[in-house]
């Protein structure tokens, strides 16, 4: 689908008066439509070395693979995909009778209000809901599929380096010092990764290795009664697809950045008791090499962002966070978890 034809959707949905307010939100890989009631997300027609948007086909078997993928941390939230469709009269609509554009999620919507980030940023999260959602993900990632043979420590080599091929842009827009920085990340990376390969893989042997859920950040999980973790990666199994001490310390990351360290800290905890994932200290220190290179993507996805934005209004808001992440690297490689330990 085109921007003119998701429009044309927009207010179709608009004139309806049992959708009330509708709002378009333009989110990097696709279209997400608010109604009163549901959300419709629709799949940007978009090709990367990470997702495959480009046909429509495509774009239906990931709108499948996201609802039922979805549906395994949800209960009723993740409805069904339909088509959206264009109609004799040039109109687009959903699941009407016409020619096939494309296809579209419906969601539940859901009370924005309860996203975690917000409800950290008013000071209301509380220890009980952080253990609730320590015990709930210790619950999925206990049931999850083991995944044999995902773990190739020369490919985690590469993923964690890829922050290179973006040296140029480190220099044009930040300097000197950033490229410094992750040049010397490069190589701890490096030198970790060699020394503690053996245990990436027993991890994997004693079935640490799950597929879970991807992208867990706060923004993606609604505080209800039971908390609801929502939009996992659907577009690249190798991305979901994670030793769940990578998936924790995705989290944890995102509240330490979030200046909750306190918070990601209690939660790991929770975590641990629930589901004792950290079994030597070795571990402890695999963990926090996945910080590291949670950190490292945060970094790449935002200077993406940065580069594809138009004007001084989009970039300014991406450039803050991208310094923040800067630090909080920083942080991360000064850590006494860092240094290199002989077994």
């Amino acid at each position: 689908m085109t921007l003119a034809e998701i429009n044309k959707l927009v207010d179709q949905l608009a004139g309806n008066p049992d959708c009330g307010t509708v709002t378009l939100l333009q989110l990097p890989i696709s279209w997400v439509i608010l109604t009163d009631q549901y959300v419709y997300k629709i799949k940007k027609p978009v090709k990367y070395s990470y997702l495959d948007f480009s046909t429509p086909e495509k774009r239906r078997f990931f709108c499948e693979r996201e609802l039922v993928l979805n549906q395994r941390l949800t209960t009723g939230m993740y409805l069904e995909v339909v088509p959206v469709v264009r109609d004799s009269g040039g109109g687009v609509k959903l699941r009407e009778e016409g020619a096939v554009l494309d296809y579209a999620l419906v969601m539940q919507r859901m009370d924005e209000k309860r996203q975690m980030d917000r409800l950290l940023a008013a000071g209301k999260v509380t220890p009980h809901q952080l253990d609730q959602l320590a015990v709930q993900l210790a619950d999925f990632h206990r049931k999850a599929n083991r995944i044999k043979g995902q773990n190739d420590i020369h490919q985690q080599h590469q993923r964690f380096a890829d922050i290179r091929t973006q040296e140029d842009d480190w220099l044009c827009h930040w300097g000197e010092a950033e490229r410094k920085l992750v040049d010397a990340s490069i190589a701890w990376s490096d030198a970790f990764l060699q020394q503690h390969e053996r245990r990436f893989y027993e991890r994997e042997a004693a079935g640490w290795v799950v597929d879970g859920h991807g992208d867990l950040h706060a923004g993606n999980i609604f505080l209800l009664d039971q908390p609801v973790i929502f939009d996992c990666i659907e577009f690249n199994d190798d991305l979901r697809i994670v030793d769940v001490l990578s998936e924790i310390a995705f989290f944890i990351m995102d509240l330490d950045v979030r200046g909750y360290a306190e918070s990601g800290a209690y939660f790991f905890a929770a975590y641990q008791r629930a589901f004792p994932c950290v079994e030597q200290e070795a571990d402890q220190r695999i963990f926090h090499y996945y910080k590291v290179y949670r950190a490292n993507v945060r970094l790449k996805v935002l200077l993406h962002h940065y580069l594809l934005a138009t004007d001084i209004v989009q970039q300014m808001p991406v450039r803050q966070e991208i310094d923040r992440y800067l630090k909080l690297y920083r942080q991360y490689l000064d850590d006494p978890l860092a240094a290199l330990q002989q077994r």
